[in-house]
C-alpha cells in the first residue's frame, strides 16, 4: 500500500493577460494533493472534458469551469470562470469539449457554450418540486445522446441535436433493504454509457445493475450481487475497454462485473463506509471511491472524520491500494482526467480537489 511521504507540494497558478489569478492550497498531509479550489458550498458533481483541458464542477452557488495547462512537471489553471449562479445537481461535458450540460434547479437541462456560459439549447425536465431531482447524466461517446436519471426511477435518453426524447426507461424496483426511514424507493442513483455506445448501465436502490440497449432501450441483462454482498448501489462506470462494469454503494467496496456475466467477477474486501462517489481510471486498473454519510442521504450513519478519505483500489488486489487524505468532509463526486494524470474530487466543504495519480498507475 502506498504511504504518503509528507513532501510539501505547492503549485501556484498566477495567470496573466487579464485571466484569473488562482492560488492552490497546499496540503501538509498527502503529497498526492496538488491543490484545492474553494467554490463556497457543497460540490455535487465534477466532470473533465475529453481532452482533459477543462474541468467543471457544480455546487449550490453555481457552475464553475477551469481551463488546465499541462507540462512534464505540473498542471496549472490558466482560466477560471463561473458559468452560472444557479444550483446544478449534475454537470457533463459533450465529447466535443465545447458544450457543458448542466442539470439546473429549475428542472431544466441547459446545454451551455463553454466559452460564454450561455445556454445554446434547453431541455425541460419537470419531474417534481425538488432542486435535486436529477441524480446523474452522461453523453454518449459520439455526443448523439444524453442520458439522464432522476430520483423517481426514470431514465430518459434524449437526442442532443433536436432535444427530443428518444425513449424512457424504468426498471429499478423497491426492495426490503432497510434505509432507516429515508425513502429511496425505485431511485436510479447512477448511470454510465458504454464506450462503444452499445449499452447504458444504471444502478439504484434495488441493489442491481441494469444493462440497457442504448439504441432502443430494451433490457439486455440484470447483474446481481451475491446474497451476502447485496447493497444499495449509488454509482456505476464502465472500464474504458468496455469489458467490465464497476459499481459502488453501501457495501463500502466496489464490485466488478464482466458485462456478459450475471454475478461479479471481482469483489473487494468491504469497508463500513457508504461509497457514493466512484471513478474508473482510463487504464482500467485503478478505481477511486469516496465516502458520504450525510448531506444528500442524511439517514446513513456518520462514522467519523478518519473515514472521509478517498480510497484507491487496484483490480489485481482485494484490499485498498492507497488512501488520499487531507480533508474531513464527505466526498460527493469523483472524476479521472481522460489523460490519466489527475483525479478531481468534490466534497461537502465546497472544495474541488486535484490529485496527482501518476504514481498509483503502475
Amino acid at each position: 500500500m502506498y504511504q504518503p511521504r509528507f513532501i510539501a507540494r505547492l503549485l501556484l497558478a498566477v495567470c496573466l493577460g487579464g485571466l484569473a489569478v488562482w492560488g492552490f492550497i497546499v496540503s501538509q498531509r498527502d503529497p498526492a494533493l496538488i491543490g484545492v479550489m474553494d467554490i463556497g458550498s457543497d460540490v455535487v458533481s465534477v466532470s473533465f472534458s475529453s481532452n482533459s483541458q477543462l474541468l467543471a464542477a457544480s455546487s449550490r452557488q453555481g457552475v464553475w469551469l477551469w481551463r488546465l495547462a499541462y507540462n512534464e512537471q505540473a498542471v496549472r489553471i490558466v482560466q477560471e470562470i463561473q458559468l452560472s449562479t444557479t444550483y446544478a445537481n449534475a454537470v457533463a461535458f459533450h465529447p466535443s469539449g465545447q458544450i457543458l450540460a448542466t442539470a439546473d434547479a429549475d428542472a431544466i437541462i441547459r446545454l451551455r457554450n463553454v466559452q460564454t456560459g450561455r445556454a445554446i439549447a434547453t431541455i425541460p425536465f419537470d419531474t417534481g418540486p425538488y432542486d435535486d431531482t436529477i441524480y446523474d447524466m452522461q453523453f454518449s461517446s459520439d455526443g448523439v445522446f444524453l442520458a439522464v436519471a432522476n430520483k423517481y426511477g426514470m431514465i430518459t435518453v434524449w437526442s442532443v441535436q433536436d432535444q427530443t426524447v428518444r425513449y424512457q426507461l424504468k426498471g429499478h424496483q423497491r426492495t426490503r433493504i432497510d434505509t432507516s426511514s429515508f425513502d429511496l424507493a425505485e431511485h436510479v442513483l447512477g448511470i454510465a454509457v458504454h464506450p462503444d455506445r452499445s449499452m447504458l448501465a444504471s444502478v439504484g436502490e434495488d441493489t442491481t445493475v441494469h444493462l440497457w440497449s442504448l439504441h432502443d432501450g430494451s433490457l439486455i441483462r440484470v447483474l446481481r450481487s451475491r446474497p451476502e454482498h447485496r447493497s444499495i448501489l449509488h454509482a456505476v462506470a464502465f472500464t474504458t475497454d468496455g469489458q467490465y462494469v464497476v459499481a459502488s454503494g453501501t457495501r463500502g467496496a466496489p464490485q466488478v462485473w464482466a458485462i456478459e456475466q450475471e454475478l461479479p467477477a471481482k469483489e473487494f474486501l468491504p469497508k463500513e463506509d457508504t461509497m457514493v462517489a466512484l471513478a474508473v481510471h482510463p487504464n482500467g486498473e485503478l478505481i477511486a471511491t469516496g465516502p458520504q454519510m450525510r448531506g444528500r442521504y442524511p439517514a446513513f450513519r456518520w462514522v467519523g472524520p478518519d473515514d472521509n478519505r478517498i480510497v484507491l483500489w487496484r483490480m489485481t488486489e482485494q484490499e485498498p491500494h492507497a488512501y488520499l487524505t487531507g480533508y474531513f468532509k464527505e466526498t460527493y463526486a469523483l472524476a479521472f482526467s481522460p489523460n490519466g494524470l489527475l483525479l478531481a474530487s468534490g466534497s461537502e466543504d465546497g472544495g474541488v480537489r486535484l490529485w496527482s495519480v501518476v504514481e498509483f498507475e503502475e
